[in-house]
């Protein structure tokens, strides 16, 4: 019950907008059913892994989460303040998982003073179920995750901008396994940016950040990471955007030092009203949120998302990602690829049914981390 007394909160707090909303403000009551059948939940590599970690070579799970979300767009002058509040069950057909509450809530106030200052100030608070990656035990994998960030942004010219940001979050992983991924982080961001008269944007951009893991012994319990990068959002004609970014990472913890180039490339292109089709390529670097004996990552990801509306009710979107990732402080690296396709309908303004199928795999090698896995997802969604 103690799991449920702060999304309950929110609920209650976000409750009374219904009230306070006025006629340009936005207010939604939603109400979601998923049901999936994952044919690999534990993401073991074989039988044999299956029938130790689980007794049984049955690698199946199916889960059922129910939730319900309120939604507000209020409006007040010139400040916009969106406020989401979103609670939820998932339970298994399988007794070693124990059924869990997750929520989602989060304030954020767009703020506006004058004609040259805007920015935001938002908080967040989650816990959701994890990837069950690299588990060594039967229950199911949560994180807890608090973030509270805030932005600034200064026009110099219309043509110029500065801008600022600062964000403190915290990650705290469940079952105690998993613990030692505790992390905590304070994040800040400094930059600038041109416009064009015709829309495009080039900017410098600098991040420093300064992480703690909360379960790790000293030295490997602090980490700093900063970047420095050049970004630009480019639009060829009316149909195609680019966003590129490159920069370079330089990271510390363990009384050793990375140094790696990092960039991003991504085009999406919207050629027809009712199609869309997206790439992109990325190499950056991360901190684990699986792999315990691993602090951070180098990884390289590329993928290709495509959205056609077959008519006025049925969307038809699938995708591929391949990810590769290099872990610091082990010999150890993984290529991942997922396939998705997905179709939605929307019979009514107020109703929607989604089916999706997502193929995935990762090939390692430590033979023991590879797995192959099929998920089947049905969803309704109800919105009021």
């Amino acid at each position: 019950m103690s799991k449920l007394k702060a999304p309950l909160f929110g609920l209650l707090v976000a409750i009374p907008c219904v009230g306070w909303a006025l006629p340009g403000d936005t207010v939604q009551l939603i109400l979601d059913y998923n049901l999936a059948h994952d044919s690999n939940y534990y993401r073991v590599a074989n039988a044999s892994q299956a029938q130790v970690l689980l007794g049984t070579e049955n690698t199946a799970v199916t889960t059922r989460m129910v939730s319900l979300a309120l939604e507000a767009d209020l409006k007040f002058s010139r400040q916009n303040v969106l406020l989401r509040a979103n609670v939820n069950q998932t339970t298994f057909d399988r007794s070693a998982l124990q059924s869990q509450n997750g929520h989602n809530l989060s304030a954020d106030w767009q703020w506006v003073i004058g004609n040259q200052w805007s920015g935001n100030l938002g908080y967040v608070q989650t816990r959701q179920l994890q990837s069950q990656n690299d588990s060594t035990s039967t229950q199911a994998s949560v994180v807890n995750r608090n973030d509270l960030n805030f932005s600034t942004r200064y026009l110099i010219h219309p043509s110029f901008s500065l801008q600022a940001s600062a964000r403190k979050s915290r990650s705290e992983y469940s079952p105690i396994s998993r613990s030692i991924l505790d992390l905590e982080e304070n994040t800040q961001d400094f930059g600038f940016r041109f416009i064009s008269r015709a829309g495009n944007q080039i900017g410098l951009q600098w991040q420093h950040i300064d992480g703690s893991y909360l379960k790790r012994p000293a030295p490997n319990d602090q980490y700093q990471q900063s970047e420095i990068s050049l970004q630009s959002d480019w639009r060829l004609g009316g149909h195609t955007l680019v966003h590129a970014q490159y920069g370079k990472t330089r990271r510390e913890e363990s009384q050793t030092i990375q140094q790696t180039p990092t960039w991003s490339v991504s085009v999406d292109w919207t050629p027809l009203s009712k199609s869309s089709l997206s790439a992109f390529v990325q190499r950056q670097v991360t901190s684990s949120d699986t792999v315990t004996n691993a602090t951070n990552s180098v990884t390289r990801t590329q993928g290709l998302n495509g959205s056609w509306q077959l008519g006025t009710k049925i969307v038809l979107n699938g995708s591929i990602t391949s990810q590769t990732l290099d872990y610091s402080s082990i010999a150890r690296r993984d290529k991942m690829q997922t396939e998705n396709l997905g179709l939605s309908y929307q019979p009514t303004t107020y109703l929607s049914l989604g089916l999706n199928y997502q193929i995935g795999r990762r090939d390692s090698n430590l033979d023991s981390a590879d797995y192959q896995y099929r998920l089947l997802n049905v969803n309704i969604r109800g919105t009021f």
